[in-house]
């Protein structure tokens, strides 16, 4: 019965002695240490983390090799395409009639009307885009296709002619291309049917005029043009 007398005084006093301790006493008791690793794992994640540019510059990441910049692709060109350090990504293809490449990783993808450079930025950043940091991507045109030109009426073989699509060729050129004109041809009276934005229209040339006349400006001639040499009246 003593002990546990004892034991209840003691009891009391160790509380009055902690409800009576004053706030700043308490704000002194010892605390546990936080471990130094963790702490400083934690700032040097934080500080030494390097900042992430929002805007980064892009430096020479797309490479062309090209005979002409003018030059816009279309279906039959030819062309390698190579990603630096990723042998894997590398291609030979052909453009198809809807100017339409299967690249790795980038299926069905169009680069028709596009100059080399535009074609080439196109692949970097769909590549960027999902599977690579920055890549350094290259084209070349290993092989243009060919356009064609549809030569009728009085000439001595019409029909279909194709020609280079890098390569400019004017009237006459396509004339002489059919043979030139036959016996009943009249230069003076050609004419040129040429679909533009769908609508097709037809144009009136004097090729007599063009080939006589000092500074006669040449009509060039583009793709799918459809040339009508009329019948002379004698």
């Amino acid at each position: 019965v003593k002990t546990m007398q004892k034991i209840r005084t003691l009891l009391v006093t160790s509380a009055h002695i902690l409800l009576g301790l004053p706030l700043a006493a308490l704000a002194q008791l010892p605390t546990p240490p936080v471990s130094a690793s963790l702490a400083s794992s934690h700032f040097e994640s934080s500080a030494a983390r390097p900042a992430v540019a929002s805007n980064q510059g892009v430096a020479l990441i797309c490479a062309s090799v090209q005979t002409n910049q003018d030059y816009h692709l279309r279906n039959g060109d030819l062309i390698e395409t190579k990603v630096y350090g990723e042998d894997d990504l590398s291609a030979r293809v052909r453009l198809n009639e809807n100017g339409a490449v299967d690249l790795p990783l980038l299926p069905g993808l169009s680069l028709n009307g596009l100059t080399q450079t535009q074609a080439c930025e196109r692949i970097r950043l769909l590549y960027m885009k999902d599977f690579l940091v920055d890549p350094l991507v290259s084209l070349t045109v290993l092989e243009y296709g060919k356009s064609k030109v549809t030569v009728l009426g009085q000439v001595r073989t019409p029909g279909v002619y194709l020609f280079p699509a890098n390569e400019r060729l004017n009237l006459l050129q396509a004339i002489a291309l059919a043979g030139g004109y036959s016996r009943t041809g009249e230069p003076g009276k050609i004419l040129i049917k040429r679909v533009q934005n769908g609508k097709e229209n037809v144009l009136k040339v004097d090729g007599r005029a063009m080939a006589k006349e000092e500074g006669y400006k040449m009509f060039e001639i583009q793709p799918d043009d459809v040339i009508t040499i009329a019948e002379s009246i004698w």
